[in-house]
């Protein structure tokens, strides 16, 4: 039903039809196993939170030492499983993963598509996951506005940059990637913005001046 209404609404708005189906996308809540978890599921942790950080036995250096390595982080080999199966190993233990994020994002991108692989949901949906399981998280906004943004949902992408940016919190990296955001939907003028308040804050990334140094920023 929700399919043939988006395809209803994108005629008479303009709008594409991928834009309203995924923001009526109804996702399984991060927290509890009869909330989209499953049995025996380690977690959910906040990735913020120094307690789940620090120390050899914390729940993220057992999660990142099984499920997530450079090789799933940079998705050219999985560790206790599949690639997608890694990351969503990682993606349920912390929801709000910000590397873990980023790679389920350049893994999107690379496949063109939402649904990937043996991921059990769609990556979208994993992003709802983790705004939903973390409000207050610049990060995961910022890297779904990157992801968005390649993938040419540009007003939804915008929307998520937008959000990032005022929970930004002085973090260099939100602004970064929203830079990025900004960048690929073709304001140049934001993304310019944006890098100059994360080198201001700390970043030495040079990727997105990079990139805007091939554009007429005005």
């Amino acid at each position: 039903m929700i399919k043939y209404l988006c395809l209803l609404i994108s005629i008479l708005f303009g709008i594409t039809y991928q834009t309203c189906y995924a923001a009526t996308l109804e996702c399984p809540n991060a927290r509890g196993s009869t909330n989209g978890g499953h049995s025996g599921q380690f977690g959910p942790f906040d990735y913020r939170d120094p307690a789940n950080r620090i120390g050899p036995s914390s729940p993220l250096h057992v999660v990142e030492i099984y499920h997530f390595t450079t090789g799933v982080a940079t998705l050219t080999k999985g560790e206790s499983s599949s690639v997608t199966g890694d990351l969503s190993y990682t993606l349920r233990a912390f929801p709000n993963h910000h590397r873990a994020l980023q790679s389920l994002a350049d893994l999107g991108i690379q496949a063109k598509r939402i649904n990937v692989g043996d991921l059990p949901y769609s990556i979208p949906c994993f992003f709802i996951r983790a705004k939903n399981y973390s409000p207050t998280d610049g990060m995961v906004d910022a890297v779904y506005a990157y992801y968005l943004a390649n993938m040419n949902q540009k007003d939804l992408a915008r929307i998520e940059a937008d959000l990032a940016i005022k929970k930004a919190d002085n973090n260099p990296r939100v602004y970064y990637d929203s830079g990025l955001a900004y960048y690929y939907i073709g304001d140049y003028k934001k993304a310019k913005e944006c890098s100059e308040m994360a080198k201001k804050l700390g970043s030495t990334a040079v990727g997105l001046d990079t990139l805007l140094s091939k554009v007429n920023v005005k």
